[in-house]
């Protein structure tokens, strides 16, 4: 009877071992195919990371980027603007200097009477035809000057150039008949000053045909050179109380 339970027992173990054996590997296979998807969730999660982390870093590039591309343009539009207002400021001064030029011949060369001029052996007369000569000179670097930088004002730009024709066309007249008046003139104050009463009349008398044939060629060309200054003054005036970005820094 003990053989039997002892064999019954030792035939029992063999089929407890195997259900043994049998749950192991079935909790191995059980471990693995949990490790397996804790791994698979794992990198599933890991890759969403680094691709949002990756997406972070080139948002912040792409942030990068645009704040430099907009510094850049902040920094060409503060260059812009500082070329304008310099180019304004070059086209009032050199508006204002060909003004200022005009003005001097209108007002000195123009108006001059020469009985005025002190009787000085034709030293002051010497000198009107140096200042003269060099205000149209003046008058003409200050027009070219001023075109480089207003060439689409057609209104300025237009008065300025019938001004520019007419002190030129003056400035003939001037080189023609100027000698006449400044030899008639030198005559006379020698006739005053010797007491000849009869060659101081025919002195007079010459001075006076000079200055008439002086005057009657130069008063055309001084008409229109008034004329055209008159409607500059206006359109200078229009120009300047315009704000420096209305036109950005152009003349329209």
């Amino acid at each position: 009877m003990n053989s039997d339970v002892r064999h019954k027992q030792t035939g029992a173990l063999p089929l407890v071992g195997q259900k043994l054996h049998h749950m192991d590997l079935f909790y191995q296979i059980a471990l693995l195919v949990g490790v397996g998807i804790l791994g698979f969730v794992i990198r599933g999660f890991s890759d969403s990371y680094v691709r949002e982390k990756g997406k972070n870093a080139a948002t912040k590039e792409d942030i990068g980027d645009i704040t430099r591309v907009v510094e850049g343009i902040r920094t060409e539009l503060t260059m812009l603007s500082a070329f304008s207002n310099q180019r304004r400021d070059k086209q009032e001064l050199h508006l204002l200097a060909f003004h200022d030029t005009a003005l001097e011949l209108l007002y000195e060369r123009y108006a001059v009477n020469f009985g005025d001029l002190p009787m000085d052996e034709g030293k002051s007369l010497f000198e009107f035809q140096t200042k003269f000569h060099e205000n149209i000179v003046t008058l003409l670097r200050e027009f070219q000057r001023m075109t480089l930088f207003i060439p689409q004002n057609k209104e300025l730009a237009s008065c300025a150039h019938e001004m520019v024709l007419a002190a030129i066309a003056s400035n003939d007249v001037f080189r023609k008949n100027y000698g006449a008046v400044k030899s008639t003139a030198t005559r006379e104050a020698f006739a005053y000053s010797s007491g000849d009463k009869g060659a101081y009349a025919e002195a007079v008398e010459e001075a006076n045909f000079a200055n008439k044939k002086y005057w009657s060629e130069m008063g055309p060309h001084i008409k229109k050179f008034r004329a055209s200054f008159e409607i500059f003054v206006n359109e200078l005036s229009a120009f300047l109380e315009k704000p420096h970005d209305s036109q950005n820094g152009r003349v329209a």
